[in-house]
């Protein structure tokens, strides 16, 4: 019996079969296989394994299950060699430190957070870069260096060329910011006029009739607040509420700027800030010179950072979906790396209406 055996062995392997069936184990499944195997092009597959958005649904689905199937996997360090892809994105601020605006600001830092995750269940890493506002040479040399793909670039400062120049230079980027019809770039960013609309009818319905807002409308979301402001309270109204009060985005411009504003005109009984570190400045304020809030003064913040909530008192604010803004920056980068050419999106608003307004 064991004779027999060692002879059809013997004559199985002399015939071939045996090195047949190891070389059809060993031999790795190709991209050829796949596209056979799912009825699709080469290059649909490539797309597919690239996670290219240009794909339908079904076929990336049929694609993806077959080489599930089949054990097929791409060697993700050859890939993003042949792409040159480092399969990173650069975060870059945008406002310089003269503006009072830091990225430390708890709005900015929930976002930066929002967008990490955004981007991680994508594949992609992050990188923080310091401010390349001014220098548009620098930018573009970032990307030619390949530390990145694609930029996400938070805020537009005040003058916003350098990122059109980027724009028409091709450069990959998506910015937070101000959504305006004429932008050559794509932004995301949420709704700045409804914003401050809602903000000003909120303390106009509490009872208030001398209305500031309090912002540096130099920057194009505060102006845009600052137009919805002055809709609310009416174009004629707004002509004798004057210029806006200015102040930078930190709290302690807001409070100096409050007292400068309440000593030259004690009548006012309403302050639309442009942001909720402002408004606190503004609440701190109104503390200092014995000003009750809300009985004498009512108070709107914007963006409703973690810590409105437990301001003294209870900041009234508008509240900006971080986690939905994080997630369309993200999925918009991926987008144009991918050759897509996705349109800008502006993001809902909520009133979100605590103590500084209400008794």
């Amino acid at each position: 019996m064991i004779s027999l055996l060692v002879n059809a062995t013997n004559a199985f392997k002399q015939n071939g079969y045996g090195n047949q069936m190891t070389r059809a184990r060993n031999r790795k499944v190709t991209i050829a296989d796949i596209a056979r195997l799912a009825g699709v092009s080469q290059p649909t597959v490539s797309r597919v394994m690239n996670e290219s958005p240009l794909v339908k649904k079904e076929t990336r689905e049929r694609v993806l299950e077959v080489a599930r199937k089949h054990n097929y996997q791409i060697n993700a360090n050859a890939r993003n060699l042949r792409l040159r892809r480092t399969m990173t994105v650069a975060v870059v601020w945008a406002s310089g430190p003269e503006s009072g605006q830091r990225l430390s600001d708890p709005f900015f830092f929930d976002l930066l957070g929002n967008i990490a995750d955004a981007l991680g269940e994508h594949g992609y890493d992050l990188l923080l870069s310091t401010a390349l506002q001014d220098n548009v040479r620098r930018s573009e040399a970032f990307l030619e260096s390949r530390k990145a793909d694609g930029l996400i670039v938070i805020g537009q400062g005040t003058d916003d060329r350098p990122l059109r120049s980027l724009a028409a230079a091709g450069a990959p980027i998506v910015a937070w910011g101000a959504v305006a019809p004429d932008q050559p770039y794509c932004t995301v960013g949420g709704d700045n006029a409804q914003g401050g609309y809602l903000a000003t009818a909120h303390l106009i319905e509490r009872g208030a009739r001398r209305l500031i807002f309090l912002g540096d409308i130099s920057h194009p979301e505060i102006a845009m607040r600052y137009r919805g402001f002055k809709t609310a309270i009416g174009e004629q109204a707004a002509e004798e509420a004057a210029k806006p009060a200015y102040a930078h985005f930190d709290t302690q411009s807001g409070l100096v700027s409050t007292k400068e504003a309440l000593q030259h005109n004690p009548e006012i009984d309403g302050i639309v800030a442009s942001s909720d570190a402002v408004a606190m400045g503004a609440l701190a304020a109104a503390a200092e010179m014995g000003i009750a809030v809300p009985e004498q003064l009512v108070v709107t913040g914007y963006d409703d950072i973690s810590s409105s909530a437990y301001f003294k008192p209870p900041l009234t604010t508008i509240r900006q979906d971080t986690v939905l803004g994080g997630k369309l920056l993200a999925e918009r980068i991926i987008d144009i790396l991918a050759g897509a050419r996705p349109d800008s999106a502006t993001i809902p608003i909520e009133l979100v209406v605590r103590a500084s307004s209400k008794a």
